[in-house]
């Protein structure tokens, strides 16, 4: 659909960008966002979920926590061509930090799904503010307030409707955490 774009100046592709985000609906904006980027052809992945909070992880399995058990938790969307790399990654970089891996969701178009799955989150202003990790001091982005969300079930629910908009079948598959 936007296979022209690879051949506009950088101003040209800014100035369509602003254009885009006032007048496509999301699926079609986040394509075309997607499109506008400096060309790579999309492999296939997975988008996973994942969440830290002040709390323990019970039984190494991803469990929600009760209001008891936490003040805050933060979740994130992420994309990857290899779990268990990036899994490796946080284990490795993020030492200290309590990650709770939750699930992970195959994709054609992982790139693509993670895009979408952020516009929904901004729309529903559930993102959090980029702070220090205490175990690698970078300010990962891309935290979803678990209150505004509703939880791994509700971004679950907007993974599984991208998903089914992009003419995916959903297939939620359990994360357990160990590495």
């Amino acid at each position: 659909m936007f296979d022209f774009v690879h051949s506009l100046s950088e101003s040209e592709r800014q100035r369509l960008l602003r254009l885009i985000r006032k007048i496509l609906d999301p699926v079609e904006r986040a394509e075309a966002i997607y499109n506008l980027q400096p060309y790579k052809p999309e492999v296939p992945g997975v988008v996973y979920t994942n969440y830290r909070a002040n709390h323990k992880i019970l039984d190494g399995v991803a469990t929600a926590p009760t209001d008891e058990e936490v003040d805050w938790v933060d979740l994130k969307a992420g994309r990857t061509n290899d779990i268990d790399r990036r899994r490796g990654e946080y284990t490795r970089d993020c030492k200290g930090e309590d990650i709770a891996w939750a699930y992970y969701y195959p994709t054609n178009r992982p790139k693509l799904l993670e895009a979408l799955v952020h516009l929904s989150v901004r729309a529903r202003l559930a993102n959090r503010e980029p702070y220090p990790c205490h175990g690698c001091g970078k300010r990962h982005c891309e935290h979803s307030s678990w209150e505004r969300i509703g939880g791994l079930e509700g971004m679950a629910e907007i993974i599984e409707y991208w998903q089914r908009r992009l003419g995916e079948p959903s297939d939620r598959r359990p994360m357990y955490n160990s590495v």
